[in-house]
């Protein structure tokens, strides 16, 4: 099932899973993700991630490719395996599209433009943040 038809059955929009190192970037997803209808599961690393995979399902999930340990494309990879309806999208588009076609036949991400730049405009807005926060220090 496709997430628009997800999103039709469920009338309570879509149960997303978000894995990011960065814990700023978790606690926006965790706010924001829910005002536009959507259910959320955060997680900090990917094996954490992997862990929320095999406990329930998830109608897409968001992954950043930068983590330590386990990275972003791993974590896509394992989640396929586990749940293959499971659609999946990077923070980082660019490196994705890259990764992708390494992993084309494994590994299917979704670089929506406007999933993808919302993601990123919400990392460069932490950063600006944390910019001038260490600024005032």
């Amino acid at each position: 099932m496709s997430v628009s038809q997800q999103r039709k059955k469920n009338k309570r929009g879509m149960n997303i899973l978000f894995a990011d190192d960065e814990r700023s970037l978790r606690e926006i997803m965790r706010l924001e993700i829910p005002r536009m209808g959507h259910q959320i599961e955060v997680c900090a690393d990917g094996q954490e991630a992997i862990e929320a995979i095999k406990r329930k399902p998830f109608d897409c999930m968001i992954v950043d490719l930068d983590m330590p340990g386990m990275n972003g494309i791993d974590v896509v990879a394992a989640a396929q395996q586990l749940r293959p309806e499971i659609e999946a999208t990077s923070t980082q588009g660019s490196q994705a599209k890259r990764q992708r076609s390494k992993h084309s036949a494994t590994m299917p991400l979704n670089t929506s433009p406007s999933l993808v730049d919302l993601l990123n405009l919400q990392r460069s807005s932490v950063e600006s943040m944390n910019a001038v926060i260490s600024k005032n220090r």
